[in-house]
């Protein structure tokens, strides 16, 4: 937090390479490259994309990856360490980017929260059917 004011490209760019080394255990192999930020300018190896996320795949769960690990990462990243991050999940192949220095969108309008559940969602196997709604909604 102490180089994020002072030194924002350079703390965007830190956060990134120790993500990827401190969370591969939890998230699985992932890569550092460039990103293309908000105002149109290149941030240096400030994008990690993690191939397959090891949580998502076993949560299974859509509404498990909002609430549990992006809405809690982009707050912790924004308050505690003063950066802005945006994680972008992608729920056809398990992959998620990271972008070090982009805002991410007010949650109230993320596309995220009106996904229906994944396939492999246990909330639905336990029902025997395939939901419609946001499972959080229902438990």
């Amino acid at each position: 937090a102490m180089f994020a004011q002072p030194f924002p490209a350079f703390s965007c760019w830190m956060n990134a390479w120790v993500t990827k080394f401190t969370t591969n255990w939890l998230m699985g192999e992932s890569n550092i490259s460039d990103l293309i930020l908000e105002d149109g300018s290149v941030g240096w190896q400030r994008k990690l994309t993690v191939k397959k996320c090891r949580f998502l795949e076993t949560a299974g769960c859509s509404h498990t990856c909002v609430h549990a690990c992006k809405i809690p990462t982009q707050r912790f990243f924004s308050e505690e360490m003063g950066i802005p991050v945006t994680l972008s999940p992608n729920m056809s192949d398990l992959s998620c980017t990271f972008e070090f220095g982009n805002t991410p969108n007010p949650i109230e309008i993320d596309p995220l929260l009106s996904l229906s559940c994944l396939e492999g969602c246990r909330n639905v196997a336990k029902r025997g059917r395939k939901m419609e709604s946001p499972c959080l909604s229902e438990i």
